[in-house]
């Protein structure tokens, strides 16, 4: 039961609404510490400042905070719960200035005191956005990291991505500002199939072409703004149009819920799919070949409605995108699961 009011809970936060209401769920006495973080983060993000005084009693809160425990507990008395958000990096049983020592390597004095005068202002959030930073710039240079705006947080699931072999950032160095960068990781939104994307348009772009700079645009909002620039102006390399051989053959023409499943035979396929669907399937011939994927669409109505990824992980199957036009996520709910889990099936029972 306690489980169950720790999700209402976190239901009541998300949907804002009230801060009263979520006092009344808030029990964090046995709570996991991974969900006392998360509803920490979340109350954080509403700015529900009695929950944040109240999970702040926590001892996992505390451990995250040692390493600035006065200016944790003196900002807390003074309800600045702005500066207070969650480190997004191994701060347990550490010192500030061990922290400090783990972003630079090589910090010195001067170091430690301008990143301290940058989380007096601006709070845990300024430590939080120059370790993801640190994965894309060169923190050494420390003049452009200063000069940011750190009331604005990057989003903390980037340090998901940092041994993410298909997720690659630091190639945006070579192109802009770390002032424009910091302004496409704080306006990002887009899930990990986006990134992953991303990634390899570029790599694939380096392979084919020389001046990628010419493609890029001047001031993009975010990633997507740069995956869609480059999906519209990526010219397709001259290829072979050779047959996919993929092992799902057998799928094909057979119907899913109320679609019908096409499995793309020829690296055509592929092109006249992203044509047709507006996203850069074509670029997976490369990795459909070498065996890294497989792909299928859906189609209804006369016309393909959805492109679904599927990769075999430690000998099991799991389908990993699932997209619409321009790359929609509206599948991503019930109904894409129960067609995912009835293809899943498929393919499990021909084993």
């Amino acid at each position: 039961m306690k489980r169950l009011g720790n999700h209402v809970l976190i239901n009541v936060i998300e949907q804002d609404l009230g801060e009263e209401l979520a006092l009344e769920c808030l029990c964090f006495s046995d709570m996991p510490d991974e969900e006392v973080m998360q509803i920490y983060d979340l109350a954080i993000q509403k700015e529900y400042g009695r929950v944040v005084v109240e999970l702040a009693q926590s001892d996992v809160i505390n451990r995250k905070f040692k390493f600035v425990s006065n200016f944790f507990h003196n900002n807390l008395k003074l309800k600045n719960i702005q500066l207070l958000d969650l480190p997004c990096f191994k701060s347990e049983y550490k010192s500030f200035n061990k922290v400090i020592y783990d972003l630079y390597y090589l910090p010195v004095k001067t170091t430690i005191k301008r990143t301290g005068r940058l989380v007096e202002k601006f709070g845990i959030r300024a430590l939080n956005n120059l370790h993801i930073l640190s994965m894309v710039v060169d923190i050494q240079k420390l003049d452009p990291l200063m000069n940011l705006d750190h009331s604005k947080a990057i989003s903390k699931r980037f340090m998901d991505f940092k041994y993410d072999r298909e997720v690659m950032f630091s190639w945006l160095y070579r192109y802009y500002s770390v002032k424009r960068i910091f302004h496409i990781l704080v306006n990002d939104d887009a899930d990990r199939s986006i990134l992953v994307d991303t990634t390899r348009m570029y790599m694939h772009y380096l392979n084919e072409c020389q001046d990628i700079l010419a493609l890029l645009p001047r001031k993009p909002k975010n990633i997507v703004d740069i995956h869609n620039v480059l999906m519209r102006n990526l010219p397709r390399a001259d290829r072979e149009n050779k047959c996919l051989n993929q092992s799902i053959w057998y799928l094909n023409r057979k119907k899913v819920e109320d679609f019908v499943i096409e499995v793309p035979k020829w690296v055509s396929d592929l092109d006249e799919t992203s044509d047709e669907m507006d996203h850069c399937v074509y670029m997976y011939a490369d990795f459909i070949l070498s065996g890294e994927c497989q792909i299928l669409n859906l189609w209804k109505d006369g016309k393909r409605q959805y492109t679904i990824e599927i990769i075999k992980e430690n000998f099991q199957y799991k389908i990993t995108q699932f997209k619409g036009k321009s790359n929609c996520d509206e599948m991503e709910g019930l109904k894409g699961k129960q067609i995912c889990d009835a293809i899943l099936k498929m393919i499990n029972d021909k084993k």
